[in-house]
């Protein structure tokens, strides 16, 4: 079988893109049958997995998601002669002849309207019912998305099969000290600290994971360090984090999966109060 892949969703820093990135990883890795062409929007991407037998890459330039998503992947995958198109985030091709699968992250859309755009909400109202009519089959990494697609979009329980998340190899238990101390050194991180991965978004909650730290604090003595996209920006943070916790909280910004798994060593516990998940 030749399978087209559609890695867009690679650029982005995030859950879905690091998701894209180590499943295709890991796919090529294990899958010595079928062939594989992948289909990349980004060219900084392209040449990460073209020395593989049975694997070939291809550039495609859209300056849009719709256009490349709907228009120009059918017509690469026509002219690959692609048998399947597999799309790790949430779309697939509704007009093409090969066969079609995609991944979901999540309901949050129609659980939680309120934390989105009108425009996002009419959009996803619109295609995703037909993206999952269209998909021959649908991924979902978890039993709780199962279940809000099958209830809310009336999607068939034997059309979706719930594919839990994977751990990154470098997620571990890490005794390097020095390495610590560095991470420590370089971002000035406080002796002990909670831990917060997240992003600077409404879905995540950070309203409340402040709330909770600054309630938390009045009982006891402690540090919050928070990591993710969009804590960069002082001004920006600082509106939700009240004076008498400021000198108490961190922020670190992105890092990579280098530095984060020593993170996670360093911390004493995590907060993750996401409205969703």
């Amino acid at each position: 079988m030749r399978i087209g892949v559609m890695l867009r969703a690679m650029r982005e820093k995030q859950g879905t893109g690091i998701y894209t990135k180590n499943l295709i990883s890991s796919l090529l890795a294990l899958d010595h049958k079928n062939e594989y062409v992948l289909f990349y929007r980004d060219p900084g991407r392209v040449g990460q997995f073209g020395h593989l037998p049975r694997v070939t890459e291809r550039l495609v330039r859209a300056p849009g998601k719709a256009l490349w998503d709907q228009i120009l992947i059918p017509i690469h995958a026509w002219r690959d002669r692609v048998d399947l198109i597999f799309h790790p985030k949430f779309t697939v091709p509704l007009f093409t002849r090969c066969k079609t699968v995609m991944t979901i992250h999540g309901a949050s859309w129609f659980v939680h309207p309120e934390l989105y755009s009108r425009m996002t909400i009419a959009y996803i109202r619109t295609f995703m019912p037909l993206y999952c009519k269209r998909a021959d089959a649908i991924l979902s990494n978890s039993e709780l998305t199962t279940r809000d697609f099958v209830r809310i979009l009336g999607v068939p329980e034997s059309k979706i099969t719930t594919t839990h998340l994977g751990t990154g190899e470098g997620f571990r238990v890490i005794d390097d000290d020095e390495a610590k101390a560095e991470v420590r050194g370089i971002h000035q991180l406080p002796r002990e600290f909670i831990l917060s991965v997240s992003r600077f978004d409404p879905r995540k909650n950070l309203k409340n994971l402040f709330e909770a730290f600054r309630l938390l604090r009045r009982r006891i003595s402690c540090k919050l360090v928070v990591t993710g996209i969009g804590f960069d920006d002082p001004a920006a943070v600082s509106k939700l984090v009240a004076d008498d916790i400021a000198d108490d909280v961190f922020f670190v910004g992105w890092v990579d999966h280098t530095t984060l798994p020593l993170l996670y060593n360093m911390a004493r516990c995590l907060f993750f109060p996401s409205v969703y998940e």
